[in-house]
């Protein structure tokens, strides 16, 4: 029972990446963020003509999936004050049963 439920927990997250990739984009292009990626980027108005630097788009994108993922993973610490998580839970179980669990994961890890 117990290896089952640490089976489960292998597959779980704090941060859903479908909804980190729907925000991405939907501050990259409905909000116009896209355009701060130009070479001489500017919110105020769009120029076709100012291409797109590969680097400052690289770094934008990147950075908006590092904020959004840290405020997903804060949000879930906050809410799990509150509402255990399944691992919180699973340490309850094994506390509860008196089980220890020593778990290596590489054949020479133990030495």
């Amino acid at each position: 029972m117990i290896a089952n439920e640490l089976t489960k927990l292998f597959n779980q997250r704090y941060i859903s990446i479908e909804l980190t990739i729907v925000i991405v984009y939907c501050m990259l292009y409905p909000a116009n963020y896209v355009d701060l990626s130009r070479s001489k980027p500017n919110l105020v108005s769009s120029s076709d003509k100012i291409p797109i630097n590969l680097i400052l788009q690289f770094f934008l994108d990147n950075l908006l999936i590092l904020v959004i993922g840290g405020i997903q993973i804060i949000f879930f610490k906050l809410i799990s004050f509150r509402f255990p998580t399944n691992h919180q839970n699973f340490v309850d179980l094994c506390a509860i049963t008196n089980i220890s669990v020593f778990i290596i994961d590489e054949p020479l890890h133990g030495y």
